[in-house]
């Protein structure tokens, strides 16, 4: 029982995130040695954060994500919207104003895909590839076809061609409130292999950096609307006046190994594993929290020597 108890308190210290530098607020001392500590990234950092825009309701964290990656990317032919003509730029509306982007898969409605469609059912990540499609060449990559390297050097390789970067994550899986939600990655520390998530829900979450395995175990969700799995899209802008949609996959080799190993069972003693399965766990436990608040401690280290 004693065992049991102290297992327990353990499971409470490591669901509370103790010993986790999950999140880094952007905005804190930490967060800004990270950003100077992204290398050329930081150039991108500065052209997402001056168009990204916070979404004009709950549901619209896709539609908020293309506008920004849009418009950081000063596409061709963008909309007009009556608040800001003669000028181009768009918005959480206008972007339904173009034809390709109503013929998006809606699932039957109506109307296509259009604002109402949105504020009620949200984007799904095909939607939003479908939607960024209409002016740029779009890659989607889904974690069940690509690993956290595959993910770590996409993200590097777009940054530095200063294409878009959208995440479709799952928030429970972050440790925040809320479920799926889509948000721009704006930089990437490398040598601390954090990325910069620039969220779009501003009124709720100011932009963190996240540590590489935390996003991906974020897009390695389902989402339950579509049944279908997370992932991230690389939106980059077309050559020409008729941009195409593009899916495609990196080939990026990753070396892997296991190492394993055999024990007789026939050997183990009876009574042997319910004597010490409670000291066992517990002691798994505490290691795995002291591991954990070493690697934060680790962390900071490095982050002050930026």
């Amino acid at each position: 029982m004693r065992w049991c108890l102290i297992s327990l308190v353990v499971l409470v210290l490591v669901g509370s995130g103790c010993g986790k530098p999950d999140l880094v607020p952007l905005l804190s001392d930490e967060g800004m040695k990270l950003l100077d500590g992204s290398g050329g990234s930081g150039r991108e950092y500065v052209e997402l954060s001056a168009n990204l825009q916070t979404q004009v309701n709950q549901a619209f964290c896709g539609v908020a994500t293309t506008a920004t990656l849009l418009n950081m990317l000063e596409v061709r032919n963008r909309p007009v919207d009556e608040s800001y003509e003669p000028y181009q730029f768009f918005t959480q509306k206008d972007i339904f104003e173009v034809d390709c982007v109503r013929a998006v898969n809606a699932h039957g409605n109506p109307s296509g895909m259009d604002y109402d469609y949105v504020l009620h059912h949200g984007l799904s990540l095909e939607q939003v590839a479908g939607m960024l499609a209409c002016f740029a060449n779009v890659t989607v990559y889904r974690p069940s076809s690509f690993s956290v390297h595959a993910f770590r050097e996409t993200v590097k390789d777009s940054l530095q061609k200063g294409a878009g970067i959208a995440v479709n994550v799952d928030r429970y899986t972050l440790q925040q409130v809320g479920g799926g939600h889509f948000s721009p990655i704006a930089a990437f520390n490398e040598k601390l292999d954090m990325m910069l998530f620039m969220d779009v829900a501003r009124y709720k979450y100011s932009p963190a950096w996240i540590p590489v395995k935390n996003l991906y175990d974020a897009m390695n969700t389902v989402d339950p609307s579509e049944d279908a799995e997370r992932g991230w899209i690389v939106a980059q802008r077309p050559p020409n006046a008729k941009p195409k949609k593009v899916v495609g996959q990196l080939d990026l080799s990753e070396g892997a190994a296991s190492v394993g190993g055999e024990f007789d069972a026939g050997q183990r003693r009876p009574g042997f594993v319910p004597i010490l399965v409670g000291p066992t766990i517990a002691v798994v436990l505490v290691a795995s929290v002291a591991a954990a608040m070493r690697k934060r401690r680790q962390v900071y280290r490095e982050i002050d020597n930026i």
